[in-house]
Formats: structure tokens, sequence, C-alpha cells
């Protein structure tokens, strides 16, 4: 299972520092950008993820929390990323198709409040799914759904899945074996990693 460290959960404006203080504990970093429509919040500035693609060599996992993901498709080229998602309550499918490149992997997003059934049309054109499991935006949550619960019911309503499944919110290393052995691939973690506030 892959660790992707959330640096949402960082209390001091240095990024890259406090990363690297850090970065035997983890295998990517999780960077959420927000536009503060889609949730209440501008979560990680742009120019972070620029600074972290320009001057660093993490893998970066880019995690887009924006009403109309269409108005960054053009700049994607501008950052070095490893993987992306935007949020299935956002995007339809058939706009979708135009995240889909060479250069990184592709997810969709899904709220811990959205049915999972909406994911059925998004799931042929993705290389994974990423579970939110807390309020989008925030760190340091309690998790809204429990991140055990909300894959077991991935894999009931979708037993055949053929997708990676990144998790995201409350994920502590007390459930990190549980969550291997249900397939998760990805365990995005912030507090576990960067500490609770």
């Amino acid at each position: 299972m892959i660790k992707s460290a959330s640096i949402l959960a960082i209390d001091s404006k240095n990024y890259i520092d406090e990363v690297t203080k850090r970065s035997d504990t983890f295998d990517m970093i999780h960077i959420d950008i927000a536009d503060n429509e889609f949730c209440p919040t501008y979560g990680i500035p742009m120019d972070v993820l620029k600074t972290f693609s320009d001057k660093t060599s993490y893998k970066i996992d880019a995690h887009f929390m924006i009403n109309n993901p269409l108005q960054i498709l053009d700049t994607l080229s501008e950052f070095r990323l490893n993987n992306i998602s935007v949020h299935c309550e956002a995007i339809k499918p058939e706009e979708l198709t135009n995240f889909i490149s060479n250069e990184y992997t592709l997810g969709i997003g899904i709220l811990a409040s959205t049915d999972l059934h909406e994911l059925k049309d998004y799931l042929p054109l993705v290389d994974s799914v990423l579970l939110l499991c807390v309020n989008p935006g925030f760190s340091h949550q309690k998790p809204t759904v429990s991140p055990v619960s909300r894959v077991k019911e991935l894999r009931t309503i979708y037993p055949n899945l053929d997708v990676n499944i990144s998790v995201d919110g409350g994920v502590g290393d007390d459930i990190l074996s549980e969550l291997s052995n249900l397939g998760v691939s990805i365990a995005v973690q912030g507090g576990a990693i960067f500490g609770s506030s």
C-alpha cells in the first residue's frame, strides 16, 4: 500500500521543510487544491503545487476539489504530476475524458455524502477512485464515514472493480492493515504523518 502524505495537515507554511523531515514515512505527497466554492476553503495554493513540482522529486498526488475542473485542464502541463483526482460531483463522465493522459494517472473523487452508485459511468475512464471520508478542505477531522465501511460498501456495489482505491480522511495507522486487506492501494494520511493539532 502506498502512503500519500496530505500536506494540508502541516500547520506551518514551510511545506517542503516539514515534508523533508518526514520523507521516510510516506511514498508520495497529496496536495489538496480547492476553490472556496466546491468546499469552504482554498486548500493549498497552486504556487505550492508548482514549488513541489519544480523543486522536489517527490511523487505528487494532486486532488482538485473545484467546481469546474475543466478550467485547470490547460495548466496541468505546467506541473510534474503522478496522479490527479477530480470529483464526480463537479464533472460529467463525458467531460472527464479530457483529462485522460499519459503524463499521469487519473482518479475520480467522491464525497462521503455522495451515493457510491454515482461512480458507475466514471469507473471505466479512470485508474483510481478516491474515497473522501471527511468533509472536504480541512485537515485534523474525525471521519464522517468509516474508511473501512466505505471501502466495504464500494466493494459490495462494484464486486468486479478493476481500478485502484485511494482513501482520504481519518486514515490512522491502526486501520492500515485492514484497508490493505480490502485492497486499498493508496492511504492518504495527514495528522497520522504530520501530527494532530
